[in-house]
């Protein structure tokens, strides 16, 4: 009797398509498809916003404030029949000086002198030393605390104090009146502007416009650009 009836190779016929299935399907069964080529990349992914984010380092030049911008003096202002000039006096007296004119007080029409001494810095403020000197046509010889004021930095510095800051009444004789006296602006900076104005101007704008010198604690006076 025959190992194998006429009817075996049938069987292997059937059995080899069957193997090479399973052959086949063996290594897809592990694979999976995948649409985004970025999903193999281990590596974690930013998005552009992130990417373009500012560290902490530029966010914090960022935050630093920004140099303020120079002085620019006028050396000469108006406001009829007010004017007021700055510069070098003829006399050699003082670096600089602010000459006030009032056109209606007759043929000589110089008002005031203002001449900057010195500048200094101290515990309450910047201490300014000025030497005040009136014509004798002038009526009434007052200087008040609201017309001096210090610019720096962006920011504007007063005595904070109202009233008279000084008289002629105060002075010496003769045909021209001249005091010297100190003031003192509390937390104004060690540079900057000092400013001269006319008395009222900063409430209704009458008289003379603000004019100043630029100055440096313990340093010289100067005129044109402060910064």
């Amino acid at each position: 009797m025959p190992l194998l009836s006429p009817r075996a190779p049938g069987v292997y016929r059937g059995i080899a398509p069957t193997l090479l299935a399973i052959a086949l399907a063996v290594p897809l069964a592990g694979c999976e498809w995948r649409d985004d080529p970025a999903a193999d990349d281990p590596s974690p992914q930013e998005s552009p916003e992130a990417s373009a984010s500012p560290s902490a380092e530029d966010e914090g030049q960022d935050s630093e404030e920004s140099p303020a911008a120079a002085i620019e003096l006028e050396q000469s202002v108006e406001n009829p029949p007010w004017r007021g000039e700055v510069g070098e006096p003829p006399d050699q007296s003082s670096t600089y000086q602010i000459s006030v004119y009032n056109d209606e007080l007759g043929p000589d029409p110089t008002h005031i002198l203002v001449r900057p001494v010195s500048a200094e810095q101290t515990a309450d403020g910047m201490a300014f030393e000025l030497s005040f000197t009136w014509n004798v046509a002038e009526q009434t010889g007052e200087i008040y605390h609201d017309q001096f004021y210090v610019e720096a930095g962006g920011e504007r510095y007063t005595t904070g104090e109202d009233g008279v800051l000084t008289s002629y009444a105060l002075a010496e004789g003769g045909s021209e009146m001249v005091i010297e006296h100190s003031l003192t602006i509390p937390e104004a900076p060690e540079s900057g502007a000092l400013f001269f104005q006319g008395e009222g101007y900063a409430t209704d704008g009458t008289g003379l416009p603000p004019i100043g010198v630029c100055y440096q604690a313990g340093g010289e006076f100067s005129i044109g650009t402060c910064g």
